[in-house]
This record gives structure tokens, sequence and C-alpha cells, in this order.
């Protein structure tokens, strides 16, 4: 079981969440300002609040180098209207 706000195990990311994660590549590359070839989710975590906060892991290559970022996205419930935001890039 897991407590309410605490951030869930790490798990394999779904299909739902590889389109958030593509959803969310020209906002990323904006941000840090690299265009990535490969932008690949491996891994995430998830914290339910007034929404869903994912905390994805993210296998990515630009030019020569390679590396990893870790995105959270959030997802407000689903009666705001809102859409997917991208809350932070680390």
């Amino acid at each position: 079981f897991s407590m309410v706000g605490g951030v869930g195990e790490v798990v394999a990311v779904g299909e739902t969440e590889v389109a958030m994660v593509l959803e969310m590549k020209q906002y990323v590359e904006k941000y840090k300002g690299v265009t990535y070839k490969a932008f690949d989710a491996i891994e995430m975590k998830t914290q339910v609040v007034a929404g869903t906060n994912y905390f994805v892991k993210v296998k990515t290559s630009a030019a020569d180098t390679e590396g990893c970022l870790l995105l959270k996205l959030f997802r407000p419930l689903p009666h705001t209207g809102l859409p997917l935001e991208l809350a932070g890039v680390q």
C-alpha cells in the first residue's frame, strides 16, 4: 500500500506515459536549448496529489552526447480541463 501524497515505486513506462513524454519533448528541447535525436522514457514513479505528478527518467542523445533527464510532468484532475504540464527538468 502507498501513503496518500507519497511517491510510488519505480515502474515500467506504459504507452500512455510514452505519449505524454513525447508530447513534452518540444518544451524540454526549448528549455534545454538542445534538439534530441533520442528521447526515450525508461522508468517512472507517480505521486497522486490534486492530479498526478509523473517523475519520468528519459534516456536522451543529441549530437555527440548521451545522457538522462528526469522530467516532472503534472496531469491535473480530468474535471479541470487543464492540459498536461512540464513542471520540471533535471
